[in-house]
Order: structure tokens, then C-alpha cells, then sequence
């Protein structure tokens, strides 16, 4: 009967993206030369998963409660809050959200919704970011005459102030499927020169109000290297062969 016979070398293969210091002229090749040896490796993250910051939680996991000022709250993260055009100047965590927290121009005990009458929220990253969404839902006053037009937005603009693209709104209008429910809106540069962005809800005198519900700001994270712990590779480290029972 023929046997079948696995080979497993069992050396620690590198991760793709992965790097180590080659050993400078005049180092022994030999094994226990080697095993002596720890070479510095690290690891480049080229795609990392977008930062979300979801005003549930803090950079150190701890429960933010509602009503709570967020805006150096995620400064470890890149990025601050404030509110323009508002009467405190500050962010709030307020609930509900989308899950949890939302983002809102109004401390409690007010209700977090809010259109452009009273502000935008505001928030400006450390570093510029190549995009960046919020999620929002769009929310009708509970007595209204006439027919909704206005729609929340988002707007981006680069280190000079300058609004890079132009504002996005609310993809449902009144009365169309998605109307009423949260919907996200995002603005991609290609250039990498998001610095802020600003988000708000319309609003016009001549049709009933449309508030904004916000939550979910969302951006790429820039890809980054990790520091990997060497292992030293055992003294007189042979490959192991292993063989299948027939």
C-alpha cells in the first residue's frame, strides 16, 4: 500500500505587506548563529478598515451618556466637533441615533433633531481624508401644511476653506420609497484634501421644515505600519516530517 507523506516545514511564513532588517556582511548563516539572531519586523497596513466614530463609546470603550459635550472626545482618532452658526459652539452625543448616540447642535434636555436655522455640526480632521459619510435620517415636524422640500446635507471643504466638490443631499425626496429613513451621504476626494465637512438640514420659509437626525461619521484611515515581536528561532530547529497512517 502506498503512503502518503506530508512535509511540514513549520516556519513561520511572513504576512503579505510584511518587511524584515536583512543582516548585515560578516553575519554567520549558520543555524545557531541565526537562532540568536531577533531581526526587526513590522507590518504595513495598506487598506485598514475606516474609522467610525459612532458617539456611543469613546476611544477607550467607556459608554458616552447622552447629552455629553463630544467635541475633543475623539481627538486620538483624528478628528474634533464643534457647531457653527449655533448658539453653544459645542457637539453633543444626544439620543436617540441611528444606534444609540447621535451627533446634534442641541445639549438635553432639547430634542436632538436640527435644521439649518440652527446650526451645522462641524468636524475637522487632524489630517486630510479622501472621504468621509455620515448617516442621517430625515425626520417631518408632527403637524406640517404643504409639501416637504427641504433635505439634510453634508459639505466638504480642503485647509483653505474652500468646499471641495459640491454639498450632497438627502437622496429620497417627500413622499419617494426611502423617504424617512436613515440614508448615508459621502463625498469622495481624490485629491486627499478633506479638512472638514459640515452637516445640516435645509431650511425654507415658504414649505414645512425637515430636520435632520445625524449619526455614523465614517473616513478613511490612512494606512500605517505595526511593530510585529520577533521569535527567536529554537537552537538546532530541524523541519518535522509527519507521515499518514496507511
Amino acid at each position: 500500500m502506498k503512503h502518503t507523506t506530508l512535509l511540514l516545514t513549520l516556519i513561520a511564513s511572513l504576512p503579505l505587506g510584511a518587511c524584515a532588517m536583512a543582516p548585515t556582511d560578516g553575519e554567520s548563516g549558520s543555524d545557531e548563529q541565526s537562532s540568536s539572531t531577533t531581526e526587526p519586523l513590522m507590518y504595513y497596513v495598506a487598506n485598514p478598515p475606516p474609522t467610525v466614530i459612532d458617539f456611543d463609546r469613546d476611544p477607550a470603550q467607556a459608554n458616552i451618556a447622552n447629552g455629553t459635550i463630544v467635541d475633543t472626545t475623539y481627538t486620538s482618532l483624528g478628528v474634533t466637533f464643534s457647531c457653527v452658526v449655533c448658539a453653544s459652539g459645542h457637539a453633543f452625543a444626544r439620543s436617540p441615533g441611528r444606534t444609540g448616540n447621535g451627533v446634534s447642535v442641541f445639549a438635553s434636555p432639547s430634542i436632538p433633531i436640527y435644521d439649518s436655522r440652527f446650526g451645522a455640526v462641524r468636524a475637522d480632521f487632524t489630517t486630510p481624508r479622501s472621504w468621509v459619510s455620515i448617516d442621517v435620517l430625515a425626520v417631518l415636524p408632527p403637524e406640517y401644511l404643504g409639501t416637504p422640500v427641504a433635505k439634510p446635507w453634508l459639505e466638504a471643504y480642503n485647509a483653505a476653506g474652500q468646499m471641495i466638490g459640491s454639498t450632497v443631499y438627502y437622496p429620497a425626496a417627500y413622499g419617494t420609497p426611502g423617504f424617512s429613513q436613515w440614508q448615508t451621504l459621502r463625498i469622495d476626494d481624490p485629491t486627499s484634501s478633506i479638512k472638514y465637512v459640515r452637516f445640516s438640514s435645509q431650511h425654507f420659509n415658504s414649505s414645512p421644515s425637515v430636520y435632520g437626525s445625524f449619526d455614523n461619521l465614517t473616513f478613511n484611515t490612512d494606512p500605517y505600519w505595526v511593530n510585529l515581536t520577533p521569535v527567536q528561532k529554537p537552537i538546532g530547529f530541524k523541519p518535522v516530517l509527519l507521515q499518514i497512517a496507511p
